[in-house]
């Protein structure tokens, strides 16, 4: 089997790292046999930093990550790539425990109910979005 990040692996890690700059990434096999990504960069005050950041290895019978098509509105695709996954579901969480201080476009489709706060109540509504149970449009 082939160990190697994918595409998207490597665009999210990239994401997650946005605030570093002369940014590094690659992917090793470890001596336990995950795949990780090495991330070195350079940030405003955390100086040389690795970050070692495990990557699940992908079989061809492995499902996919479950997601859905964004809606017209854009409501839950907070990482704005056309589709509402888990991965928006992490975002809407680093919004809401202000781990990440997000675009104002950001926070417009991370808060799904549009009441103002991005809050547990968005996460349950990206959870039903992906599920196929609600629609925000």
């Amino acid at each position: 089997m082939k160990y190697e990040m994918t595409p998207k692996s490597k665009e999210n890690i990239q994401q997650l790292v946005s605030g570093f700059s002369n940014q590094k990434i690659e992917s090793h096999r470890s001596s336990n046999g995950k795949t990780v990504a090495i991330v070195i960069g350079v940030g405003l005050t955390l100086g040389l930093g690795w970050f070692l950041i495990n990557h699940k290895k992908t079989t061809a019978t492995e499902p996919p990550d479950p997601k859905v098509p964004a809606t017209a509105s854009g409501l839950g695709d907070v990482d704005q790539d056309g589709w509402v996954s888990q991965w928006d579901i992490d975002l809407i969480t680093k919004i809401m425990f202000k781990r990440i201080v997000p675009t104002d476009e950001q926070f417009r489709r991370a808060d799904i109910n549009q009441d103002g706060y991005v809050d547990s109540t968005d996460i349950s509504y990206a959870k039903l979005i992906i599920e196929g149970r609600w629609s925000p449009e």
